[in-house]
This record gives C-alpha cells, sequence and structure tokens, in this order.
C-alpha cells in the first residue's frame, strides 16, 4: 500500500476525531513539522534506533508531556515505523477539514422529478452523509429507469434501477 493511501488512513481516522473536537490541529502541525524536520526525518525513517526512543524524540520536539490523541497517533506510528508519515497525514487532514468546511457540489439523476419534500429530504441525506454544507443539482433522465444517480466529486454512487438490470443481466450472461 502506497504511503498517501496509508496517511489517507490516518487521517481520515483523525478526522473522525476532529469532528468531535478531539483532535488539536496545531499539535498535529507542530509533530508534523518536526517529523520533517531536515535532522529529524533520516533518524525516524532509520530502522538503527529504538522505536520508543524516536517516539520521545517527536514528543520532546514538541513540547508534549501530557497524552492526547497526537501523542498516542506519534505513540502508534512509531511503534508502526511509520513517523516519517506525520507530514502527509497532516497534510491529508487539512485537506478533508477544508473539504468538509466548503460547500459539497452534488449531482443526482433521476428518473422523473421530484418534489420539494423527496428534494429537501435528500439535501438533508447528503448533507449529513458529507458533513457539510452541499449545493444540489438535479438532473431528470428517464433511461435510469428508477432510483438515482448521485456524484460527490470524483465518487459516484450508482443506485439506478438502469445499473441494477445491467448487473443482473451481466451475472446471467456469465
Amino acid at each position: 500500500m502506497s504511503a498517501a493511501r496509508v496517511a489517507r488512513r490516518y487521517a481520515a481516522a483523525l478526522f473522525e476525531l476532529y469532528q468531535q473536537g478531539l483532535v488539536d490541529r496545531d499539535e498535529l502541525s507542530n509533530a508534523a513539522c518536526a517529523a520533517a524536520d531536515s535532522v529529524a526525518a533520516p533518524f525516524l525513517a532509520s530502522p538503527d534506533f529504538d522505536k520508543g526512543v524516536k517516539a520521545m524524540v517527536v514528543k520532546t520536539a514538541i513540547k508534549m508531556e501530557k497524552e492526547t490523541v497526537i501523542t498516542r497517533l506519534i505513540d502508534l506510528l512509531s511503534e508502526r515505523g511509520k513517523l516519517v508519515l506525520l507530514p502527509e497525514i497532516e497534510q491529508q487532514l487539512a485537506a478533508m477539514i477544508a473539504r468538509a468546511e466548503s460547500q459539497a457540489e452534488v449531482n443526482v439523476t433521476v428518473a422523473t422529478a421530484l418534489d420539494e419534500r423527496e428534494e429537501a429530504a435528500l439535501l438533508d441525506a447528503l448533507k449529513r452523509t458529507s458533513g457539510g454544507d452541499v449545493r444540489l443539482h438535479v438532473t431528470q433522465d428517464g433511461s435510469i429507469l428508477g432510483g438515482l444517480i448521485v456524484q460527490i466529486g470524483d465518487r459516484k454512487i450508482d443506485a439506478s434501477v438502469r445499473s441494477k438490470l445491467d448487473a443482473l443481466k451481466q451475472a446471467i450472461s456469465n
């Protein structure tokens, strides 16, 4: 698994904790700076040094004496030999927070027009799912037969009857 994907997983977990008010972004930023330091980075990447010492070096650099989510993250990353990912995790988390705080553009394709109540319910569900404000664009396409297709950024959720029928057709023909 690539370093970016691993960092994204840690950032996603931190993002959930951030939304609950449990993550101090400044603390994470300081830890990421300490890990990216030109002197510290080779030390943290080296397998020749004790993992506990590496964690202690980062915690000392950011002057963390009490246990927090970030100090536990430092311990976990150190134990797994991934302290060098701290800068990437911090960048990924910052991007997730920026996305959540901005308005998401959501394109929805439906077979038949939605009434005001249905559109309001869909908008509410999308806001809860995305965790932020949503700008909804609804288009009508009878060829999907029923259900809907939701596109949020590069994510596409196809819950249309047409896609289910196509999948069934393919399963039967194989």
